[in-house]
């Protein structure tokens, strides 16, 4: 029988607890850069989830696992470390959205003239024409120099 050894030491799991602002949400227990794959985390009261699926980072070795649970989880525990919530009345911080930032020339893209449009449309249409003329070119001398070596 061949038994296989990792280099990988065991390495106990770093633990965070993530908690959402609104109540109707699933809490979430977040375990990182453990080794080995094994035991169960323990989503307290009563809820327990197995770690046999979390997934392995190839280029760390060591594996990640996220608990999640309709419950309250008041505390984790995976592989004998444990976290706990910490009981804090902290408000979400507010958002203020950023200042709409104009162009150097003072016009937003919002308040573009519609006068700007024909120039493009004349510009785009030019520089195609151009491309097909070009195409044909390349593909007459093609054509003429295939045609001049062969017969």
């Amino acid at each position: 029988m061949l038994y296989v050894n990792p280099k990988t030491k065991d390495k106990k799991p770093s633990l965070s607890l993530m908690v959402p602002y609104n109540v109707t949400k699933p809490e979430a227990c977040l375990a990182s850069e453990f080794f080995p794959r094994s035991g169960n985390m323990v989503l307290s009261p009563t809820d327990t989830k197995p770690v046999k699926n979390a997934p392995l980072s190839m280029k760390q070795k060591v594996f990640y696992f996220v608990g999640i649970s309709e419950n309250e989880i008041e505390n984790c525990e995976l592989q004998e470390v444990k976290t706990k919530r910490e009981n804090t009345n902290k408000q979400p911080a507010t958002v203020t959205p950023p200042e709409e930032v104009s162009s150097c020339n003072g016009t937003s893209p919002k308040t573009r003239d519609k006068t700007d449009y024909p120039k493009i449309n004349f510009v785009t249409l030019t520089v195609n024409g151009l491309r097909m003329v070009f195409a044909k070119t390349v593909t007459f001398n093609v054509l003429m120099t295939v045609r001049a070596m062969v017969f």
